[in-house]
């Protein structure tokens, strides 16, 4: 008999395959539908099923009545870390919606990407069935935040709640059926397991670079609005860009993704061969047209999808040692890209991953052959299979 599930996407449309979130929600319900029935609750309106085995069952984007907070109430609230949904409130909206669909049908097991999200739909109550999709871990995100915030009160804050978070997962995981992390650093306990990202562009690979005719044109993709990306290509373009440019006077930095900071893409802007692109049509032709893929990222969690999606793409990186977490056993330096130590180091190897053809071409081929063989949906599927088949009934 076909194991029964339910899945809970809590904020966005999953048959939205476009990137990120989107894209890693639609491959973790494609792989659940794979060897499952599965019942979908989704938070976001008008979403229409595009996968075999998969029944809408609630779609509405109706987060409830959002109740006003005071700084004095959150603190208290924050008060009581063993509490996850102090921590993590809950949507009694939302959580009634879960609890009425389990009153109909008694499903095997109850699938969602997030923490926060799990808990503000109120599944910790079925906790023996959960699986959740961790992703980054809320106190990673936080502490993210921390690093952003204008004022030394804020910073406290969300250092606190950056500490309270780690605390609240690590009960709420100890308790849940099973769990999937996208670094295997993270990997939790006997019931969790790393659940790599794939690239966007899986089944799609552009012609290896020509440097008879490509420009000496550098790429960096990734969403500018998240502060380890614009904090990153900030600082690449200060220590590292304007060293390059005195070597490789005719170099290019062509930057892919969505930033509203106008004053900051102004400022970008200004410095030779630099052009922010902002969201575009055809990303492929972007990586056709670029020598060189960068991801100069020091922050955040999970693991940066951008290497893989270079290497779908047969473009080698150059990238920060902070951004192959996760992929340090698969990808080497000097073998498939080559990683920073240090602002020195990655403007030496970008001069020369730009002139040198013939390594440029065999990084990238490396990095390929090992994508096509480690990063697929069939692996992803399979982990998935795997994983929740053999801890059924734990």
């Amino acid at each position: 008999m076909r194991t029964k599930i339910l899945f809970i996407s809590s904020h966005i449309d999953p048959f939205k395959s476009i990137d990120g979130s989107y894209q890693r929600t639609n491959l973790l319900l494609k792989a659940c539908c794979e060897f499952s029935d599965v019942d979908l609750i989704a938070f976001c309106s008008g979403v229409n099923s595009k996968i075999p085995n998969c029944k809408v069952i609630h779609s509405d984007n109706n987060d409830g009545i959002e109740k006003k907070e005071g700084r004095v109430s959150k603190f208290f609230r924050l008060c009581r870390p063993w509490d996850p949904y102090a921590v993590f409130p809950k949507d009694e909206y939302k959580a009634n919606v879960v609890q009425t669909a389990f009153l109909k049908t008694n499903y095997d097991l109850i699938v969602t990407r997030y923490i926060p999200k799990a808990m503000e739909c109120g599944l910790l109550e079925y906790a023996e069935k959960l699986v959740i999709d961790v992703d980054d871990l809320p106190s990673d995100a936080l502490r993210g935040l921390s690093l952003t915030a204008k004022t030394l009160r804020n910073r406290i804050w969300y250092i606190l709640i950056s500490l309270n978070a780690r605390i609240s997962s690590h009960i709420i995981l100890k308790k849940i059926h099973y769990s999937f992390f996208p670094n295997p650093t993270q990997v939790y306990n006997q019931r969790s397991a790393y659940l790599p990202n794939i690239p966007f562009f899986e089944g799609k690979c552009i012609i290896e670079p020509d440097f008879n005719v490509l420009r000496k044109r550098v790429l960096f993709v990734g969403d500018l609005d998240y502060y380890p990306n614009y904090k990153g290509v900030n600082h690449f373009l200060e220590h590292v860009y304007v060293h390059v440019l005195k070597k490789v006077d005719d170099i290019e930095f062509h930057i892919v993704g969505n930033l509203t900071n106008k004053e900051l893409r102004k400022r970008w802007e200004l410095i030779k061969g630099v052009k922010v692109l902002g969201f575009v049509d055809d990303l492929s032709q972007e990586y056709s047209e670029c020598r060189v893929v960068v991801v100069p990222v020091y922050h955040g969690g999970g693991t940066n999808i951008k290497l893989l999606e270079a290497f779908q793409m047969k473009r080698t990186s150059v990238a920060s040692d902070f951004a192959t977490r996760g992929f340090k056993d698969v990808f080497k330096h000097d073998r498939e890209l080559l990683v920073a130590d240090t602002d020195a180091d990655f403007a030496g190897f970008l001069t020369e991953l730009l002139i040198d053809e013939n390594k440029n071409k065999r990084l990238a081929n490396n990095g390929h052959n090992k994508v096509i063989k480690h990063f697929t949906f069939s692996v992803f599927s399979e982990i998935i299979n795997t994983s929740l088949n053999i801890n059924k009934g734990c």
